[in-house]
């Protein structure tokens, strides 16, 4: 259950924008709609509690909207529906509501973001610079409001008082990077290039790395001033620390298409940008709630920022939301680079809500578009290995597998995800192959170690070397309770029955739900002469639903113990 927003925070943090349309789809069952809750202030006040415990904040806005409506003058439903009006991107319920709650508090700092961005969209960066101006230095006010201050006064062409209002947070280690970003871009759209680039070495090196959106920005930057050899070094350190970034190629691609344009065109997208960097740390901090305020305050201020629709979509699905997050990368124009990605993401979403011919049908649709291009069918595959169509799954693998034209160490996890579906399918020989080929691509990889050497361990076979498998799995990844299950069942192969109850019982510790970890252990009591609690352990194994063709097998256990039944 989410928790909702103390009301401490509520004067700190909110936002809003007008990002995807505003929710048309029902809300759950297990919501009343307000018609059913009763035109009790107190009924309404429960019903928008429960609506946001299920991260329904849509609802949520709805039901506190109507409570306040009924109690005008109730500060903390005021400061409630303002927060998650915004949150939706209800823009003009949001703009009143936030002038309303600053004549109550003239310190709610998120009320005066909103009316910046109205002020600053109106073309009065003055009337925003007068919003900002009052407002306390603490929690993300802390930061953001010497950011935004920052883009008010750049909007006015006071650039050294811009960078001027930017320097507290240089001299916080924690905000050092972000406010050399910004100054950095302050000071390219002023054309202080030289200046620019002192403060985007800064950015260059930080110690914790880069961020995608640093790596276009520089990248930009670097070409624009004739360095071409510096962004593509930029790009390489990127690739090396982020091998496996989906929007990498995406960035790389706007990155040709805008060659030397300049990432921020004018003051109000250096505010959206503000907004943005502000959110994607929040998210990273898992304060989903307060990243999906500003992130709408962002696409309010920017509404073509394919990034800040990126970062939205992904808070909702961290809040379980992925219809709304489907209709916010669906606004993503195909024309933008990162759209091919944000449709993949589409799909798995899809898959989530349980939709698996919609998912299936937007991958082959994307593999259709582009026929060299094999993450489409990659994920055609997951999606239908996850729905369990095994023998599907296989043939999207091998047609991703086709289309690629050098296989690398980092296509270890596609042969390892065919392998699955080649064992589940019962054509084990290619099965084997294709683990052995993920090893081969990436020696030691605990994953495909314990997989393949568990299935060795239950055919019999090669059970030392399954065992040397496993214990190398168990040493790369010590808290895993499957491989550690793994290792306890080859030793039970083995007939050290001590070493396999230890190893079991770690299992069963790290995993105790899991129905075959707890069969296992029984089976392990039962050698060793535990035989009550060999029992216990079976019982509990049915009571945790194994799978269907594992019932009687752990049935006739129970009832007759291990001598008149197979090893299982």
């Amino acid at each position: 259950m989410r928790r909702l927003i103390p009301l401490f925070c509520l004067s700190l943090v909110a936002g809003c924008a007008e990002a995807p349309a505003p929710r048309t789809a029902a809300p759950p069952s297990d919501i009343a709609p307000p018609s059913l809750v009763g035109s009790s202030v107190a009924g309404q006040y429960l019903a928008a509690r429960h609506a946001h415990a299920l991260s329904d904040t849509g609802a949520a806005a709805d039901y506190y909207s109507k409570a306040l409506e009924r109690d005008p003058e109730n500060v903390e439903l005021l400061q409630r529906a303002f927060v998650l009006m915004a949150a939706e991107g209800r823009m003009d319920r949001a703009t009143d509501l936030a002038t309303r709650l600053l004549t109550y508090d003239g310190e709610a700092a998120t009320a005066a973001f909103v009316l910046a961005v109205k002020a600053m969209k109106d073309g009065d960066p003055k009337a925003a610079e007068r919003q900002l101006t009052p407002l306390p230095r603490r929690g993300v006010s802390s930061f953001m409001v010497p950011l935004l201050l920052g883009w008010t006064l750049a909007a006015q062409d006071k650039t050294s008082e811009a960078l001027a209002a930017l320097k507290p947070m240089r001299e916080a280690n924690a905000f050092a990077v972000l406010h050399d970003f910004h100054a950095g871009l302050i000071s390219d759209l002023a054309g202080r290039m030289d200046e620019a680039g002192r403060f985007y070495e800064g950015v260059r090196n930080n110690p914790s790395g880069l961020s995608l959106r640093a790596v276009r920005v520089l990248g930009s930057y670097y070409v624009r001033r004739g360095q071409a050899d510096q962004a593509s070094q930029l790009y390489r350190r990127y690739r090396d620390e982020h091998p496996d970034s989906p929007l990498l190629d995406a960035i790389l691609a706007e990155a040709r298409v805008a060659g030397g344009q300049r990432p921020i065109n004018n003051p109000i997208e250096g505010m959206a940008e503000a907004f943005f960097g502000a959110a994607g740390s929040l998210r990273q901090a898992k304060s989903n709630d307060v990243a999906l305020l500003l992130a709408r305050l962002g696409l309010e201020l920017q509404p073509d920022f394919a990034l800040v629709k990126v970062l939205i979509g992904g808070v909702l699905e961290d809040m379980n939301r992925y219809d709304d997050a489907n209709r916010v990368y669906v606004d993503i124009p195909k024309s933008d680079p990162l759209n091919w990605s944000m449709r993949i993401r589409m799909a798995e979403n899809l898959n989530r809500l349980k939709r698996i011919d919609e998912a299936a049908a937007l991958l082959e649709q994307l593999a259709l578009e582009e026929p060299s291009r094999f993450d489409p069918l990659v994920s055609l595959g997951d999606v239908l290995r996850s729905d369990k169509r095994f023998a599907e799954a296989a043939g999207a693998y091998e047609r991703a597998i086709a289309r690629i034209p050098k296989i690398e160490s980092h296509h270890w996890g596609l042969y390892y995800a065919r392998a699955i579906a080649y064992e589940r399918t019962k054509q084990w020989p290619k099965a084997e192959a294709d683990f052995l080929k993920a090893l081969e691509l990436e020696p030691e990889q605990p994953f495909v170690l314990n997989y393949l050497g568990y299935s060795w361990i239950e055919m019999g076979l090669h059970l030392e070397r399954a065992r040397a498998m496993i214990e190398t799995a168990v040493k790369r990844r010590p808290t895993d309770g499957y491989i550690i299950d793994s290792l306890g069942w080859v030793l039970y192969r083995l007939g050290d029955y001590p070493g396999a109850v230890k190893n079991l019982e770690r299992a069963v510790e790290l995993r105790p739900d899991d129905p075959v970890i707890n069969d296992h252990l029984g089976d392990a009591y039962w050698k060793v002469g535990r035989r009550l609690e060999a029992r216990f352990q079976w019982e509990r194994a049915l009571v945790l639903k194994p799978e269907p063709d594992q019932v009687d097998g752990i049935r006739a256990k129970i009832a007759s113990g291990l001598a008149d039944t197979k090893t299982q």
